[in-house]
């Protein structure tokens, strides 16, 4: 389910505006609370360690369905020729695996960045003051966080404009943050489709191929029509240039088989009526 956090944010972002505005000389300037500063570092090292972990869990569960779609036992008995231990866990325990460390590392996550604006608000920021080591790794790590919080509005539900909101209110505490700035220009891109990259789907081609290509869909943009056995992916077009939407149709394959490839596209799917809210198909 997508976590809220759009008024957290907002309280997170007043609080380093109001501390930064209000901070006294460098000189006059509390130290950095070094206990604080090496429970930070002790938490993004756990952080690390179990997204790093998380990382082997999929890639096994990746390569277990392959195998198991493939059926092939060929790799299975080289894998074991070198000295593999062959897979204890079935896919769903390995599933159920994933989940936990998923939730566990967003709550780890969550208690870092608590921690990280704890920090930056008692370290003595000055306004025009040249940030210390500190205080820049702090931001640093703080703009990591807002930039995965913004990528799970894109990844769950193709909500670009609810990312850029995120990183433009980092970088109302952080200017010039060359990670933000990247991941902003990069939605920007992505939130309106452009002929060009709409012209790289083919017929034929997985849903993940073509999300690889566009982004990903909004969920108000997806579209059933039932009566063709078709689904339709629409991204909307920059208002600015006329606006209306992208459509990307679907065939499902075999009768029962959940896997869909594209069927037809039609960059003039919708003429002037889409907005990034939704489209009519």
């Amino acid at each position: 389910m997508q976590r809220k956090r759009g008024t957290a944010l907002g309280s997170v972002l007043l609080m380093l505006l109001v501390l930064v505005a209000c901070g006294g000389t460098q000189e006059e300037a509390a130290d950095p609370n070094v206990e604080l500063w090496n429970n930070i570092d002790s938490r993004r090292a756990a952080l690390d360690k179990s997204k790093a972990e998380l990382e082997t869990l999929k890639g096994q569960l990746k390569a277990m369905s392959a195998e198991s779609d493939e059926g092939d036992a060929e790799a299975t008995g080289e894998a074991e020729a070198e000295g593999e231990a062959e897979p204890t866990a079935t896919p769903e325990e390995l599933q159920a695996k994933i989940d936990d460390l998923g939730s566990d590392i967003a709550s780890k996550t969550d208690e870092l960045y608590g921690k990280l604006i704890e920090y930056i608000n008692n370290s003595g920021l000055v306004e025009g003051a040249e940030l210390t080591p500190e205080q820049r790794r702090a931001f640093d790590w703080k703009a990591d966080i807002d930039i995965s919080y913004a990528q799970e509005y894109i990844d769950k539900g193709g909500d670009y404009k609810r990312a850029i909101d995120i990183y433009n209110q980092a970088l109302m505490s952080d200017e010039g943050n060359a990670k933000l700035l990247a991941a902003v220009e990069r939605a920007e891109t992505l939130r309106y489709m452009d002929e060009e990259r709409f012209s790289q789907v083919k017929k034929g081609m997985s849903q993940d191929e073509v999300q690889a290509l566009l982004g990903t869909v909004k969920n108000t943009n997806v579209r059933d029509f039932a009566e063709k056995a078709r689904l339709g992916w629409f991204y909307p077009k920059d208002p600015e240039a006329g606006g209306g939407a992208a459509g990307v149709y679907f065939r499902q394959k075999p009768k029962g088989s959940e896997n869909w490839v594209v069927e037809i596209t039609d960059f003039e799917a919708v003429k002037g009526q889409s907005t990034e809210e939704g489209s009519e198909g």
